[in-house]
């Protein structure tokens, strides 16, 4: 389930910080308490918009930007739609927000998607209001823009004007404007549903009457159209011949008269409806409560879309109060896979450079692991994906070899492997949707550090010497992310060719789009290895995601002395190693070098010690048979192997070393 409707990735550095749910801050593309839209076809490419930003999920793409063009209050409702990819319109979506409009056009390429403002009226006429739009568009990429404050409707093509008294001034931020195939819907103030055909022609529906509260929530797709408030859930299905076929769901009521809930219409007349008191969904007529449950109206307005119910390859979008999820709309009828109870804690203990200070005594960690190098043999490169808060690049001490997207030329301003995101030379910055990845809270930097660095005379710093660095901000500066922009860049590392992946995060609720992301990795052979918290708990007994996804490596951290670290969690069955964490020597963000504590710095000795087992892999010719997924395989059982057993150190594989390491590669 959605602990809280949050997905709350806390860094793992150990100490006794504790939080409270207060601090959290908002979902993927609103801040708390603002409104936030979703609208999704039938291929499930799918439109998610925010004051903060605006997302757009385009054949398997991730086209992100920010609603720069006019005001966008945070308390207005951003409305709007996405058109069918198969429907041949020049316009694929539309997004309106007070006095912006904003069409998204496709291009002579399918995948050439740009955005540009929409004037419906240009210039304004003179003696009017200030508009309030909003805005739907149907399948077929037909819209219409509502401008409530001036009683009138703008079609594609054409305008429509309505007398004042059909419309509520006191409805400024309900949704009152809805799209079927055949026409655009919406709710007068009399509570009189009334529709407008292709040709502006405007009627009022006599037989259809709603009871108005303080809060609902109005949507349509296909041939339907749903309603939904404090009292009644209403469903209609609406035909060419002007019949309308309705179904009331009385014995729902998930809508608070004070708080906002979210009502999701497919084609295929399947609907989806989260509010305060619960989640449901079902096909038309019928009604089924949701096993996963996504916290909207408690703290704030939500966004909820899907494609239909008709087939496994039917998806949803989520974007609540605190955290966002997508993934099978299937997913949602069945309880979660991998519960979870534990959270993550930080407490970095930062020291100044000190230009006397020798390589070996504070970087305890490199000779515990007791490394021994193959004298005949180098190794080949390996990229290696850190998910993280970014990259503090510009280092005194240390120099950080990054990966190198071969398909995209560096700051051109231009997205030249189509892979929906600009400027990816490096990796991403899904956090700011650009090429930035700046580590403005400095955890990530810590564990890039651990993961592959060199001193400024070439030493390696890191246990690797062959890494390349892919990396992938989705952490802010605050240290916490959302399980949409984690999947988002757990499946681009897989895409771009990462052979491992580092997750020094973990805490919060269950995830259908992380699971998905974490499963799509272990199907392509990439391997994740990630922390395993650091509450001194028994993860058998207490497990915490991600660490309890498939396929996915957890660790441990031992100190000095070689004991458990006191914070550090562990488990006979669910952790596989346990590797240096107490007082960390590592790079910071500011360009020093400090210490810092946690199961987050064990995570990448473990992922920088089976790089360079699979950089030997890959160059030794008695190896040169096996494929990737074999190597890692290989690599993995090796570092098992090669670890000392441990009666302190509860864990399958034991404690971390690397001694037999040059007697293997002879």
């Amino acid at each position: 389930m959605l602990k809280n409707a949050l997905i709350m990735w806390l860094l793992g550095l150990g100490l006794s910080v504790g939080f409270s749910s207060k601090r959290l801050l908002a979902g993927p593309v609103q801040p708390p308490g603002s409104k936030a839209w979703a609208s999704m076809n039938a291929q499930a490419d799918y439109l998610l918009a925010g004051p903060w930003k605006v997302r757009l999920q385009w054949r398997g793409q991730n086209r992100a930007f920010f609603p720069t063009e006019g005001p966008w209050d945070s308390q207005q409702l951003p409305t709007g739609g996405i058109a069918d990819r198969d429907a041949g319109a020049p316009h694929l979506a539309i997004v309106c927000n007070q006095q912006t409009v904003q069409l998204i056009k496709r291009g002579e390429d399918d995948a050439d998607l740009s955005r540009q403002p929409f004037f419906p009226w240009q210039p304004p006429i003179s003696g009017k209001k200030s508009p309030n739009y909003q805005c739907a568009m149907n399948r077929d990429g037909q819209f219409a823009i509502l401008d409530q404050a001036n009683h009138r409707i703008w079609l594609s093509d054409r305008e429509v004007v309505i007398p004042q008294q059909l419309l509520n001034s006191s409805w400024w931020n309900q949704v009152q404007v809805a799209a079927t195939d055949d026409s655009f819907w919406f709710l007068g103030a009399n509570g009189r549903l009334y529709s407008i055909d292709g040709t502006g022609t405007l009627q009022s529906i006599e037989d259809q009457r709603f009871v108005i509260y303080e809060n609902f929530y109005w949507t349509g797709r296909g041939q339907y159209l749903g309603f939904a408030s404090a009292e009644d859930v209403i469903l209609l299905k609406t035909s060419e011949d002007g019949r309308i076929e309705q179904r009331f769901l009385p014995s729902l009521a998930p809508c608070d008269d004070r708080q906002d809930c979210v009502l999701s219409m497919a084609s295929d007349g399947s609907w989806l409806l989260v509010g305060y008191w619960g989640a449901y969904g079902g096909r038309f007529g019928q009604s089924q409560r949701l096993s996963l449950h996504l916290e909207t109206g408690r703290q704030g307005a939500s966004a909820l879309a899907h494609s239909g119910m008709s087939g496994s390859g039917d998806r949803f979008v989520f974007s609540g109060a605190f955290d966002g999820d997508e993934g099978a709309v299937q997913a949602l009828f069945r309880r979660p896979k991998y519960p979870l109870t534990a959270t993550e804690r930080w407490q970095p203990a930062p020291i100044a450079a000190d230009p006397f200070w020798r390589r070996d005594a504070q970087a305890w960690w490199y000779p515990a692991l007791d490394l021994i190098r193959p004298a005949s043999l180098a190794p080949e490169d390996v990229v290696v994906a850190v998910i993280d808060s970014g990259l503090g690049a510009d280092h005194q001490e240390l120099d950080f070899p990054l990966w190198v997207n071969a398909s995209e030329v560096p700051d051109n301003g231009r997205d030249d492997d189509q892979n929906g995101l600009i400027d990816d030379a490096h990796g991403f910055d899904f956090v700011l949707e650009n090429k930035a990845m700046v580590d403005k809270h400095g955890h990530g930097t810590h564990v890039a550090g651990l993961l592959a660095s060199r001193y400024k005379d070439g030493e390696s710093f890191s246990i690797a010497n062959n890494v390349k660095l892919m990396v992938l901000r989705a952490l802010d500066q605050s240290g916490r992310s959302y399980s949409i922009d984690l999947a988002r860049a757990i499946r681009y590392a897989v895409n771009a060719g990462a052979e491992l992946i580092n997750c020094s995060w973990g805490g919060g609720g269950y995830s259908i789009a992380l699971e998905e992301a974490f499963e799509y990795a272990a199907s392509r052979g990439v391997v994740v290895i990630t922390s395993v918290g650091n509450d001194g708990l028994d993860h058998d007994r207490s497990p915490q995601l991600p660490a309890n996804y498939p396929a996915v490596y957890t660790v441990g951290a031992f100190d000095q002395q070689g004991r458990r670290a006191s914070f550090s969690n562990y488990g006979a069955g669910s952790v596989q190693w346990f590797a240096p964490g107490a007082d960390i020597l590592s790079s910071l963000n500011t360009g020093d070098l400090g210490e810092m504590s946690g199961t987050s710095m064990a995570a990448p000795m473990v992922t920088s010690s089976m790089a360079l087992v699979l950089g030997y892999l890959k160059a030794d010719p008695k190896h040169q048979q096996l494929s990737l997924k074999e190597r890692l395989s290989l690599a993995t059982q090796l570092l098992c192997d090669w670890s000392k057993p441990d009666s302190r150190l509860v864990s399958r594989c034991g404690r971390l070393w690397l001694s037999p390491l040059g007697g293997y590669f002879k």
